[in-house]
């Protein structure tokens, strides 16, 4: 189809109609041949549906109320995501069986994580500005943010935005705490 060689490592088709109109569709050869499947992410022994959550894991990242609100949605949803957590630990990580903490990992595990996710959490109390959620909506992962400086400038909640239906990417929830998260993660 595009005469290479051999068969490309990776393919990543993103939309970027949200910039660029309704139209506007990408792709990049970069998945192996056996294609990539969302769901199929087997690097760290990751076998079911998952959330991630990228950075630092501290309190002004909001990560005791994920935890907090993850416990209780575990408890009460056992075949529901798993929560796997790539960065370094400031403050100590609930031991938990779908608790995954990886500590800090390569960027390409990192962006392979995140394109295998089915949404990514971002409960942080302060952003200026958050690239971590751009580079979700590319691979096609659903952030799910505080609105806090730079990520309540780049996602639009689906249901509550004013903007047009085809400019809401991801859900967006105003307070950092318990309730705040499951206010977007149970929608």
């Amino acid at each position: 189809l595009f005469e290479l060689p051999e068969p490309p490592q990776r393919i990543e088709v993103y939309d970027n109609s949200h910039v660029m109109g309704t139209n506007a569709v990408g792709a990049m050869i970069v998945a192996g041949p056996e294609g990539f499947r969302k769901n199929g992410y087997r690097k760290f022994n990751i076998k079911r549906p998952f959330a991630i959550y990228i950075g630092r894991i501290d309190a002004n990242k909001g990560c005791p109320a994920l935890f907090d609100h993850f416990i209780n949605y575990a408890a009460g949803h056992p075949r529901g995501l798993d929560l796997v957590l790539l960065g370094n630990a400031v403050i100590p990580v609930p031991s938990h069986p779908r608790i995954r903490s990886l500590g800090f990992v390569s960027d390409e595990d990192k962006f392979d994580a995140l394109a295998a996710a089915d949404l990514l959490v971002m409960p942080s109390l302060y952003e200026p500005c958050g690239l971590t959620q751009l580079i979700a909506l590319r691979y096609g992962t659903v952030p799910v943010v505080r609105a806090s400086g730079g990520l309540k400038d780049t996602v639009f909640d689906w249901d509550y935005s004013e903007r047009p239906r085809t400019e809401r990417n991801g859900f967006v929830f105003e307070h950092p705490d318990v309730a705040g998260i499951e206010s977007a993660l149970d929608r």
